[in-house]
Parts: structure tokens; C-alpha cells; sequence
């Protein structure tokens, strides 16, 4: 086996939905995970918290001491980490061999189909969490009120089977559930019948149950091939399990499903297609022994995948729904699922997804928006493909204008698509925003929608960005001016800053120390952004960002113990991990805190017991040109408190820890992790708000305010863990700071405690 407990895995492109989940479930499972993404900065700070060590650079080091190393789809071969690991002759494992390992490791029941599956599967989840079983999973996306896309755990594992680029083409499923079946990724399938082929190839092979909506004239053909004994769902007489009574709401959706026992099937979200995943993850559930009350239990609970008919804003008094629907069958579905929920004038906005899909399958997409009003068509969101033809997306509009049911038009890029949605005759009570690629942003160049207003207001009281005068860092890979700070922190709002510096090696500190001991801008260390929230707009401040060397940790027995030498960019959960698993023990309680070593003494961060002044011994540090160690005597920590002024940049520290038991230290991990999750919220939060006063919590203070689940613009208070709060998706950083504003002045009201915030604020003129 390639995957084993110590087993050193890295991951090329971990940022991506399917890897980012894979990561998680191995490292669960007791793999060491490293991995590196240039986007998708606030999944990389999800991934830290779970102790995989992840970078959001390149560079052929990453693999030069792993046993493993996987890779995206989405990463060209020759990518520098790849060619390097090849030429190293280490083990390197496509997808497919990845998921047909799991296969032998733990019994997978899945779910597959061209479309539908991260919500069916969502839904397997929830209904399984709801009959006590310990699974665990690995989807496309969270699960809402569960978790992150992957976990490991002690019993089955619930899989969001891919069929892109043949990924499911070595599993060997103990149970299988087929929703859909059209064509889709035929530059790899070749054809229809190639796809519908593979499909049936791994219901053949499907050890147990299969499932299948038959409904859907590509998955029976797929039943029909595989010349298997299948389970059928769906609406006509003779299925095994027959979907009867239903009844869609604008807000949810409720039938019954009838076979050996009558199962009610109500949810909180919306659509046909919706009751269909719900019938096949039931019925799935079902043939492996779960209760009927179990399965209406956890559909119950069931609210929805992102993206997936989501409301997001509303603009001139219209809905707006946002769906990750990039096929024929999954686009008409949303446009049905939308008319089905009362909705009567629909415009969809559509950002067609990769070149060889939008020309594979062609005039097929036309039919889809029969019952659209008016269709707004996006150039093709490429992911990475090639388009050497330069096909747009006016190829497609044509098509939807030649069967005349409805008006299409052609908008290139997202803020022309804006504009003709504004100039619409036609009066809308919904607008879908359909695609698999970036087009939710369309709601930034949208006038009116609550969410814009907002944003103006608050970027109206910012200053406009002002070029750093010629370019005071010069122009190399370290420097990116204009820097967009805000999304690289776990809230994922906020502005930019003037410029941010990624320093990997003392010698690129030696080579900017000049320039930056010059620099009329104030400068700030940049960790994860883990305890940072950035204003709208634009800060005229310099980040500076530690990586490569200064991730690096160095152990080393002395007499008295072991002495720890951490890069300060390296992440506290990763170094538990790591220490705990060669036997050095005092540390654990550090996997609870999700920020790096740097930003750890500068607030002498802890949790569990514990926090960082118990083990430091003193802390390298970087000011204005100047080096220096300081000893802890010196450090000044206190709670939430160190002598790290602003300015400084935190290098390096140095601890004093103890040999201990390993077994016993990861098992102290496994439940700080537990605990956690249990307690605190997921989403997007930078952890602990406010600081807890003197003998009292701030959560209880805030929670006896009656302000669980507050809200104040794109900002609520967890309902989770008041101490919390969660930003929204393409929410506003100004909105956090009032709502944090309120929850202070109100339990400052009722109980006469005036809490203090955690947090580092970048950028606000006032806070409190």
C-alpha cells in the first residue's frame, strides 16, 4: 500500500475542490500532507487548520523528501514539482490509482453521474450522520452543518465518485448510486457511448446494492449495459422504490418515497432534480441498512450545497440565485426547479465552462434555456485550457437564438454581462447566474443588489490605491503591488494593501532590508490571516509574507530536553503534528490554533491549557534593518500580549520541549481536533473575536446578550459558538467591524464588560 500512517504525501494543486478534500481525508487518516496552490487562499487556510502543510508557491523542494506525490487534473505535467518528482523516481499517483487505493483501504459506498453529485452525496452524509454512523467522506465541496468535503473516519467512506478523466476507472465501490448520465468530458470519452461505457464498468464492478434513478434515459442505457441486478428509483409504476406526492415551494421541496416501506422526503431546498438526488441517496441508505427515521431525519437536515440554487442577493427587488449547473440536463433542472418554486420571469446569466466542453456538446446546450426569458451568454471560462480556435460565447448564443424560445445575448465578459442585464426590457422576478467558473462575480459589477450598495458605501470612505512611487521594491517574483491582502485571510473579505513581500531565505531579507528600513509605509507581518480582517478598499501599508526556509522546523535532543527551532511561517497545527509523531510532547494543544509561529508569540496565542510563552526560549526578530534575539524573560508575554511591536517581523523561535510518548501525544491531537469541531464554527471566522475577560467567557457574555446569531449586513455571530463570526461569501469586511461594534456596546450594556478584541484590524480609522 502507498498510503500508510507516517506515509509523506504532497499534493500539487491542493486548493482545488476534489484535491483539497483528498488532503484532509489523508491526513485524517494519519498520512503527513504538505501541498501547494496559487489560488484558492481561504481553502489553503482551511487545510492549515487540519495540519497540512501547504504553500501558495512552487518550487521543486516541496518534493525533494516525500514518499507520495499526487496531482490535480487541472496541473500540466510539466509542471516544475512534478518534473522534479519524476526525475527523483518517487512514486507519483493519478487520481484514478489514488481513489482505487481508498477502495481497498475502506469500503466506499458512492455516488456517480455527470451532474447532481456533491448534493446527493451531501445529502448520504447528513442521513448517515443522522443514524449515528462514524463515515467517513470525500466530496466536491462542504457539507453544510457537517463539515469540510473530507474527513477520515472509522467506518465506510461516503465518495462523490468522479467520472472526469477516467478518475473512477480502478474503484471498486462496495455500493454505488448513478443519478445521471449525459454527455460530458468527451475530450477524454471520445463519445457518448465510450462515457456511458465507463459508467457502466464501474457499476459492474460495484461489489454490493447499485442504485440507479432510472428516470434519466442515460442511466438506464448505463443500468441496461452493466447487465447487473440494480435497485431502480424514480417516478413510474415499476421502479423499486417509486417517488409519489411531490410538492415544490419557492423554499423547499416534499414527497414520499413509496417500496418495501413508505419514506417521507422533506427538504429545506427547492426543485424536482433536488427530490431525485433525495430519492437516490434514500434509497442508497436504505439497501445498506439504514432506518427509514434516520434517512427523513437527515434529509431533514439537509441545507443545501454551495452553489447549488443558492440565493445570494437581491437586486432591484429580484432574486438572485446563484447554481454551479454547467451541463444541458443540470442547467434545464435549475431553470425548471426555478418555475417550480413560483418564479415566473427568469434570466439566466450563463459562463460556459472549459473550450472542449462548449464545443463537444454544442447546439445541445440551446434547449436548456427553452424556458429562460433571456439568456446573457459570458466568453468561456477556460480553466486552463487551450482555445486556439478562440471560440466565444457567441458560438453558443447563436444556437439558443435559432430555436427562438428565447432572446440571447452575447456579453463577453462579466461586467458587460452586468450592463445588459440592467438595460433588459423584459421584467425579471429571478436572475440565475449559471456556470462552474468565476460568474458569481457578476454580482461586483451590479448596481443596486443590497450587497453592492454596501460595498460602494464602504469603499467610498477609503482612499483610492496609490501606486507605490516608482515602484520603491523593485519588480521581481517577491513583490506584488496593489495586493489583494483581503482575500488571503480566513474571512475572505477586505481590500488591498500598497504591496505585499514574500521573503523565503535570510539572504531575501538581507537583499529588501535597506529598502524597507526606508519606507514611509508601515509595515506589517503577513501570516495565514488567520486573526486578520483588512478594510475595503485600500491600506497603504506594506505586508511582508515568510516562506521557504522560514517554514522550515529543526529538532534537536539536548540536555534537559529538546530544543525546537520553528521558521515563524510555519503553521502551529502542521508543527504539532510533526513533533508529536517523532515523539516531542508539550505541544499538542498548538493544533487548535491555526495561525503561524510568527503571529502565534507576537499575541502569545493558546488554547487547551496552554499557550506559547510555556515553551519559548527566545524569538529571532527583524526591525528596520536590524537582527535580533530576544530571550522570553524579555518577550513580556501575558495574555493575548507580547514586546513584538508594530514593525516587527518575527523570524524565527526557538522552544524547549520534552521527549515523550508519540501514541499518546497524537492521540491528545486527535481529540483537541475533535473537540473543535464539535464546539466552533466552520466557514469563513478568524477564531475567537473578542478575548475572554478575567474569570468569564466572551461567548457566554455574548450568548447571555441574546445575540447567537445576530446579523448585521454580510456578518452574523456563529450560531455555533458566539465568540465567532462568519463572513459571507463576497461579503464585507466593514460589516464584521460593526457587527462587531454592536456585540461590544451591547453586552457592555447588560453587563457592564467591555470586551476586547482578539483580532488584528488593518486599515479602519476607528474601532471602538
Amino acid at each position: 500500500m502507498n498510503f500508510e500512517r507516517g506515509t509523506r504525501v504532497h499534493i500539487v494543486g491542493v486548493g482545488g475542490a476534489g484535491m483539497s478534500s483528498l488532503a484532509a481525508l489523508l491526513q485524517g487518516y494519519g498520512c503527513i500532507v504538505s501541498g501547494c496552490d496559487a489560488a484558492n487562499a481561504g481553502i489553503l487556510a482551511e487545510l492549515r487548520e487540519f495540519g497540512v502543510d501547504v504553500s501558495d508557491h512552487h518550487d521543486a523542494r516541496h518534493v525533494s523528501e516525500v514518499d507520495v506525490v499526487l496531482w490535480s487534473p487541472a496541473v500540466s505535467r510539466d509542471h516544475v514539482e512534478l518534473v522534479a518528482a519524476q526525475s527523483a523516481g518517487g512514486v507519483m499517483l493519478a487520481r484514478r490509482q489514488v481513489l482505487a487505493e481508498l477502495s481497498t483501504m475502506m469500503r466506499v459506498i458512492g455516488v456517480t453521474g455527470t451532474h447532481g453529485k456533491t448534493t446527493a452525496t451531501s445529502m448520504l452524509v447528513q442521513i448517515m450522520a443522522a443514524a449515528g454512523r462514524d463515515d467517513a467522506r470525500l466530496l466536491g465541496a462542504p457539507v453544510r452543518g457537517v463539515g469540510f468535503g473530507g474527513h477520515y473516519a472509522s467506518g465506510d467512506l461516503l465518495a462523490e465518485v468522479d467520472e472526469s478523466y477516467g478518475a473512477f476507472s480502478e474503484l471498486t465501490p462496495y455500493a454505488l448510486g448513478l443519478l445521471n448520465v449525459e454527455a460530458d468530458h468527451l475530450d477524454h470519452y471520445g463519445s457518448l457511448e465510450n462515457l456511458e461505457a465507463a459508467f457502466a464498468d464501474v457499476l459492474a464492478r460495484t461489489q454490493g446494492p447499485v442504485v440507479v434513478w432510472t428516470d434519466d434515459p442515460g442511466a438506464a442505457r448505463v443500468a441496461q449495459l452493466a447487465a447487473r441486478d440494480i435497485v431502480s428509483v424514480g417516478t413510474q409504476e415499476w421502479s423499486s422504490w417509486r417517488l409519489e406526492d411531490e410538492v415544490v415551494t419557492r423554499r423547499g421541496a416534499r414527497a414520499r418515497l413509496v417500496g418495501p416501506v413508505d419514506v417521507e422526503i422533506d427538504l429545506a431546498v427547492t426543485g424536482r432534480h433536488n427530490l431525485a438526488n433525495a430519492a437516490l441517496a434514500a434509497t442508497l441508505a436504505l439497501t445498506v441498512g439504514v432506518t427509514p427515521l434516520s434517512v427523513t431525519k437527515g434529509l431533514r437536515s439537509f441545507r443545501g450545497a454551495p452553489r447549488r440554487f443558492e440565493h445570494v442577493a437581491t437586486w432591484r427587488g429580484v432574486d438572485v440565485v446563484d447554481d454551479y449547473a454547467h451541463l444541458p440536463g443540470e442547467i434545464a433542472a435549475t431553470i425548471e426547479a426555478a418555475h417550480a418554486a413560483g418564479y415566473r420571469h427568469v434570466v439566466a446569466i450563463f459562463q460556459p465552462h472549459r473550450v472542449t466542453r462548449t464545443l463537444l456538446v454544442g447546439s445541445k446546450f440551446a434547449p436548456a434555456f427553452d424556458r429562460a426569458d433571456e439568456v446573457i451568454i459570458t466568453d468561456i471560462y477556460s480553466a486552463g485550457e487551450l482555445n486556439p480556435d478562440g471560440i466565444t460565447g457567441e458560438f453558443l448564443t447563436n444556437f439558443v437564438n435559432d430555436r427562438g424560445h428565447s432572446r440571447a445575448h452575447y456579453a463577453p465578459t462579466l461586467s458587460g454581462a452586468a450592463r445588459v442585464l440592467e438595460q433588459l426590457a423584459t421584467p425579471a422576478d429571478l436572475v440565475l447566474v449559471i456556470g462552474a467558473g468565476d460568474v458569481t462575480r457578476v454580482l461586483d459589477y451590479l448596481s443596486d443588489t443590497e450587497r453592492r450598495a454596501a460595498r460602494e458605501e464602504a469603499l467610498a470612505e477609503t482612499p483610492d490605491p496609490v501606486p507605490p512611487e516608482g515602484e520603491f521594491l523593485g519588480t521581481s517574483h517577491h513583490v506584488i503591488y496593489n495586493a489583494p491582502l483581503g482575500a488571503r485571510t480566513t474571512y475572505r473579505v477586505g481590500g488591498s494593501i500598497a504591496v505585499l513581500l514574500t521573503l523565503s531565505h535570510d539572504e531575501d531579507v538581507e537583499m529588501f532590508s535597506s529598502r524597507l528600513a526606508s519606507s514611509s509605509r508601515p509595515i506589517v507581518a503577513v501570516g495565514n490571516g488567520s486573526n486578520l480582517l483588512v478594510a475595503d478598499g485600500y491600506v497603504d501599508v506594506v505586508g511582508v509574507h515568510l516562506d521557504g526556509d522560514f517554514t522550515a522546523l529543526h529538532v534537536a535532543d539536548v540536555d534537559g530536553g529538546v530544543r525546537v527551532v520553528a521558521g515563524a511561517g510555519l503553521d502551529l497545527p502542521v508543527a504539532a503534528r510533526r513533533l508529536a509523531s517523532e515523539g516531542v510532547v508539550g505541544f499538542e494543544w498548538a493544533v487548535g490554533v491555526p495561525g503561524t509561529f510568527g503571529g502565534a508569540v507576537a499575541m502569545n496565542a493558546g488554547g487547551h491549557g496552554s499557550d506559547m510563552k510555556s515553551s519559548v526560549v527566545r524569538v529571532q526578530v527583524w526591525s528596520r534593518g536590524q537582527w535580533r534575539w530576544i530571550d522570553a524573560a524579555a518577550m513580556d508575554f501575558s495574555y493575548r500580549h507580547s514586546a513584538v511591536a508594530a514593525g516587527d517581523i518575527v523570524t524565527r523561535v526557538e522552544l524547549r520541549l520534552q521527549r515523550g510518548d508519540a501514541t499518546h501525544a497524537r492521540e491528545q491531537i486527535s481529540e483537541i481536533v475533535r473537540w473543535r469541531r464539535e464546539h466552533q464554527p466552520g466557514g469563513a471566522n478568524a477564531g475567537s473575536v473578542f478575548r475572554n475577560p478575567d474569570g468569564d467567557s466572551a461567548g457566554r457574555l455574548i450568548e447571555d446578550a441574546g445575540l447567537k446569531g445576530y446579523r448585521r449586513g454580510t456578518a452574523m455571530v456563529s450560531d455555533k459558538h458566539a465568540n465567532f463570526i462568519i463572513a459571507d461569501h463576497l461579503g464585507l469586511a466593514n460589516d464584521i467591524v460593526e457587527l462587531m461594534r454592536h456585540v461590544r456596546s451591547t453586552v457592555g450594556a447588560e453587563s457592564g464588560v467591555w470586551l476586547e478584541t482578539e483580532h488584528r484590524l488593518l486599515g479602519f480609522k476607528e474601532v471602538w
